[in-house]
């Protein structure tokens, strides 16, 4: 089998067991620096999330839901969210946001494509705006190169061929290597399945408290699985019928 049938396979087996089994935790990420510039899910050339940001405290009681409530989304189709991409911002945005301000007129590229993001696309995911995410997972490397430096707030895209791809917002990747890297107005997916454990840095929906995820992100947890928030402030989603860790 080609190195590049290798990668498929092996990213055809991971959604598949996420998917079937296993056992989902999602961490509230503490957010205790200032709000970000855009729009919940959006993301700006440093790498930061949108105006609706997550508490700065985790949950203090006990909370379980079956994932039901929501909060107002920003979006209801992928046509309603675009792509910023100019000599200052790379960032996903709604058509609730007001325009970013650029004071740079020409540069030699956009943000997006100085740091070899060259096709970024904007998506309506559970009611907020964000970018489509792409691999950015080390483990299916096959090549023998170095990943590329990238700038704070990005990480190095990993290519359908198994190598490094430039570099994409933190918000643009499907895992991340901890939870450190999620910012205000996200909370960190940390997924345990038959291939590992995985962190996914997710948007929390514009009127969704950070206290109770539960109540109004069920993409959070899949069908057929129950949303939990312990007082220590993890959330975890779990599956009972489920085989597997």
């Amino acid at each position: 089998m080609s190195r590049l049938g290798i990668a498929e396979h092996l990213r055809s087996a991971r959604r598949d067991l996420r998917r079937a089994c296993g056992v989902w935790w999602v961490v509230i990420v503490l957010a205790c620096g200032p709000k970000a510039s855009g729009t919940g899910g959006g993301s700006g050339s440093d790498g930061g999330t949108g105006t609706s940001s997550a508490s700065s405290t985790s949950a203090t009681s006990a909370v379980t839901s079956t994932g039901t409530g929501g909060g107002r989304g920003e979006c209801r189709e992928d046509a309603d969210c675009h792509v910023v991409d100019n000599c200052c911002h790379c960032m996903v945005v709604s058509p609730l946001a007001d325009p970013e301000p650029c004071d740079v007129p020409e540069c030699f590229a956009p943000a997006c494509e100085a740091e070899g993001f060259m096709d970024p696309e904007a998506i309506c995911f559970g009611g907020v705006c964000r970018f489509r995410e792409v691999s950015c997972d080390p483990d299916l490397v096959l090549c023998d190169a170095e990943p590329p430096s990238c700038s704070e707030g990005w990480l190095p895209r990993v290519s359908p061929a198994g190598c490094w791809d430039g570099c994409v917002p933190v918000s643009a990747c499907d895992t991340v290597p901890d939870c450190s890297h999620c910012r205000a107005g996200e909370v960190c997916v940390v997924t345990t399945d038959l291939t590992g454990t995985h962190r996914d840095c997710e948007p929390l929906p514009a009127g969704c408290s950070a206290d109770d995820p539960c109540g109004c992100t069920p993409a959070f947890c899949p069908e057929g699985r129950q949303c939990q928030v312990p007082a220590d402030g993890q959330v975890e989603c779990t599956c009972p019928d489920c085989d597997g860790p």
